[in-house]
């Protein structure tokens, strides 16, 4: 694979993306759940490599890689097209935000353009509930 897990932890910014415009965005998700949204893939202009973003075992994971890699495994998993949804094409990152603690389920914060969504678990006293992305 071309590209590494950055992160994996209760907390972290990803500050090196701020200003960056959005390429593409969408996340894989539970066949007939929607709901259960297992990872977001991120692409940025000015990356070559492709970001991911995933919630387990109560912690935040952040990986660069390139596409094939990084959606490896999930090829025939459903897809969610985030930047048709909600119009965030051509837009900038502001920030993408994890935080949690040992004792908090980790979630994390994307604010992109005018929009803010959440990422987090379903239940946040069980990280092996669903993970739901919501529009806040």
């Amino acid at each position: 694979m071309t590209g590494s897990r950055l992160v994996n932890d209760h907390s972290f910014n990803c500050d090196n993306l701020k200003g960056m415009t959005v390429e593409r965005f969408f996340a894989f998700y539970e066949e007939g759940n929607l709901e259960n949204i297992y990872m977001i893939v991120l692409k940025l202009q000015e990356k070559e490599l492709w970001q991911r973003f995933f919630l387990d075992a109560g912690i935040g994971f952040w990986e660069e890689g390139d596409e094939e890699s990084l959606t490896q495994g999930f090829e025939d998993d459903p897809v969610v097209e985030l930047g048709d949804t909600y119009k965030i094409t051509s837009k900038l990152v502001h920030s993408i935000i994890c935080t949690g603690s040992y004792d908090e389920l980790s979630q994390m914060d994307f604010r992109i353009g005018e929009l803010h969504l959440n990422f987090q678990f379903k239940d946040e006293m069980d990280c092996e509930s669903d993970i739901i992305l919501t529009r806040l």
